[in-house]
């Protein structure tokens, strides 16, 4: 019996001292990271937006469709009529340059506003701001912006009446809540709406009186892209995702060729990047702990901006980081010609970029009962949590984005060679006859507007 009792006894101070490791490991996994953010601000209502009284002239009228992850690889991947007759009847190009890193957040913003990050300031899906805080993927308030102006804001600010629907730049954050910067919003609020439901709000919009309608509306639709991060290419949901899509193009072109529309509306449909078959988790944090660089991290997809405690260590760190077999690294200050990220604090003093297919995710985005491991764990973590993924440098074969234009005064088949995401914003308002914003990077496409022969109507570019 005695015997017994002191087992017990061991038994229980080995449990106690077990529970009071982890408990400490647990502590030491999950403070100070990330660094210190303000208070999440109230939800408050949305300010409508009081629209312009001096209408601009002309009546035409842009649907936009944008399809967060969409690539020709998908499109290839199940018949898609519709998207074919878009080609057959317009232009397009399924090999459009997104900028980098070729994230949704950066992209979106440079589709709306035709500006590098370097210029409208959204750098990644997960950075740190000196001021405002931790940005995370979704939040596409334009109180982010640094500069550059959305296209709604540049259509209102011209008398067009816009609708942004679960898109980036439709709300600006103020003293008193939140201002809509476009006559009608959706906002980006989960559970989010499938294909089927967002197009038939876009249905609804299209086929209000024209005095109502509005002249242009962007419809956001977070598919392909969730279903491929999670089961890939090959898997039923992002096929059944690719035929949602497509028939969602149906339904616009066929509300597009009522009567009260055709002659003068046109579709466009785009995307914010292409992707590629995930292949390894890349345990970032643990390759700076085995390299003895002092730093913390954010990052998501394959980029990871690096903050270290001591910036002079910087050539140090970048040295270890450039010879290492999982990832590469660069300096803001001499970044490759692809990385238009400017100068701002939100850099971090390094830029982490991981090979094609891998990925990464900083420890303040992993469940809090596994983030032991991003301290204690290997660099190549086992078990591949995703199926596909993006964020490489964008001439990275596959990460390519599409861009389909169909309609009145749009050219059949026009080339498209070169066409890059800060491209869609001046060709857009190219095609409403509004001015474009500023600054810009982008330039209008003009080779989408054939000139009109006089003779003609303004079916130009109609199909019969």
């Amino acid at each position: 019996m005695r015997t017994f009792k002191r087992i017990a006894a061991v038994t229980v101070l080995v449990l106690l001292a077990l529970a009071a490791w982890l408990g400490w490991l647990y502590q030491r996994s999950t403070a100070d990271y990330p660094v210190p953010t303000p208070p999440k601000p109230v939800a408050t209502p949305l300010v409508p937006l009081v629209p312009s009284s001096a209408p601009a002239p002309g009546d035409r009228v842009l649907v936009v469709l944008v399809f967060d992850g969409l690539s020709a690889r998908s499109i290839a991947s199940v018949p898609t009529p519709n998207f074919a007759r878009l080609a057959a009847e317009g232009s397009h190009t399924g090999a459009m340059l997104p900028v980098y890193p070729t994230l949704s957040m950066p992209n979106h913003f440079s589709l709306s506003t035709g500006c590098y990050p370097e210029h409208h300031g959204i750098i990644s899906n997960r950075f740190i701001d000196p001021e405002l805080g931790l940005y995370e993927h979704e939040k596409g308030d334009a109180s982010w912006l640094l500069g550059c102006e959305p296209i709604n804001v540049v259509a209102e600010r011209q008398g067009m009446r816009s609708a942004i629907l679960g898109w980036v730049g439709a709300t600006l954050a103020v003293k008193a809540g939140r201002r809509a910067l476009a006559s009608i919003v959706d906002e980006y609020r989960p559970p989010l709406p499938s294909i089927a439901e967002r197009t038939e709000r876009v249905l609804e919009l299209l086929a209000k009186p024209a005095a109502e309608r509005p002249r242009l509306i962007v419809a956001y639709n977070n598919e392909p892209d969730t279903s491929l991060h999670a089961h890939g290419f090959a898997a039923e949901p992002a096929r059944a995702a690719m035929r949602a899509a497509d028939a969602a193009v149906g339904q616009v072109l066929q509300a597009l060729e009522q009567p009260a529309l055709r002659g003068h509306a046109a579709l466009i449909v785009t995307s914010d990047h292409g992707m590629l078959d995930a292949v390894s988790h890349i345990n970032v944090e643990r390759i700076l702990r085995n390299a003895d660089i002092d730093a913390t991290f954010t990052g998501d997809g394959a980029t990871a901006h690096v903050h270290l405690r001591d910036p002079g260590t910087r050539d140090a760190a970048l040295a270890k980081l450039q010879g290492h077999a999982h990832v590469t690294a660069f300096s803001p200050e001499r970044p490759p010609a692809y990385a238009r990220l400017g100068k701002s604090k939100r850099l971090g003093d390094l830029v982490i970029q991981t090979k094609p297919g891998d990925y990464v995710f900083d420890r303040g985005m992993w469940p809090k009962h596994l983030r032991w491991a991003a301290i204690y764990g290997s660099e190549v973590l086992s078990g591949r949590r995703l199926a596909g993924m993006h964020g490489y440098p964008p001439d990275t074969p596959g990460v390519q984005s599409v861009f389909y234009a169909w309609g009145a005064g749009i050219a059949r088949r026009a080339k498209l060679d070169g066409m890059q995401a800060v491209d869609v914003h001046p060709t857009m308002a190219a095609w409403l006859g509004i001015t474009p914003g500023a600054p810009m990077d982008g330039q209008a496409r003009n080779e989408l507007f054939p000139p009109v022969p006089a003779a003609e109507s303004g079916d130009a570019g109609v199909p019969p």
